[in-house]
């Protein structure tokens, strides 16, 4: 068990019944959420990502000159 698991689990333990209940409904609407996202995947526990074609259309750009060799590197190349 990881130390951070451990001092979750003993924080946890000192709340009362109606914290621990309120904490286990938080973390249930936020799995839920996340698998709307993304989620955590059962076997290996790594969160997963739903990728979506086009997310990120016109927000990353390259410099027109990207492929040229920058002057200082002509002696090298």
């Amino acid at each position: 068990m990881s130390t951070a698991f451990a001092q979750a689990k003993a924080l946890i333990t000192d709340f009362s019944l109606e914290e621990q209940l309120s904490l286990l409904t938080f973390l249930a609407n936020s799995i839920k959420q996340s698998s709307i996202k993304g989620g955590i995947s059962e076997q290996t526990g790594a969160k997963t990502v739903i990728r979506q074609p086009g997310l990120l259309k016109g927000q990353i750009w390259t410099a027109p000159d990207f492929d040229e060799t920058p002057d200082c590197f002509k002696d090298y190349v």
